[in-house]
């Protein structure tokens, strides 16, 4: 009787050690999430800075009377019998930081990656604890069934 008491308090003990260390609300999870949660900030930050730079722009262009016509030439149209003409320039590039967001969307990638190895190493961890654990009750089962 007092094996089997042992048995499940052993159970008992290495499923909540288990659950902590690797279960869906364990150790590791709370790791990914504060990692995730740090790369989301910096891109909502570099999201917020862009939305407060045009809404900048586009108040400066509500306050200067003259300010569209500036910007139209700049784009490239002119003023010629109250009709505006566009002229493409095709080398012009956008103001917008394209680096940034290649290096977010890289580091996104690379976090997925590392997401990924960890699932297989908690895969292993399990099967490993499974198959140690099995071994014990073999081990505890087998050594209760001595001649007296």
């Amino acid at each position: 009787m007092k094996k089997i008491l042992l048995l499940i308090f052993i159970l008992f003990c290495s499923l909540i050690f288990y659950q902590v260390i690797l279960g869906k609300n364990g150790i590791i999870a709370g790791f990914q999430a504060q990692q995730e949660r740090k790369i989301l900030l910096k891109y909502k930050a570099l999201l917020q800075k862009k939305s407060d730079e045009f809404g900048n722009y586009i108040q400066y262009l509500k306050e200067d009377e003259n300010a569209y016509l500036e910007l139209a030439r700049e784009m490239g149209f002119f003023e010629e019998k109250v009709e505006l003409i566009r002229f493409k320039n095709l080398t012009q590039q956008t103001d917008f930081d394209e680096d940034k967001i290649e290096v977010f969307f890289k580091n996104y990638i690379k976090k997925n990656l590392e997401e990924e190895k960890i699932k297989k190493i908690r895969l292993y961890v399990s099967i490993l604890f499974y198959l140690f654990f099995g071994f014990f009750v073999i081990l505890i089962l087998l050594s209760g069934q001595k001649d007296e």
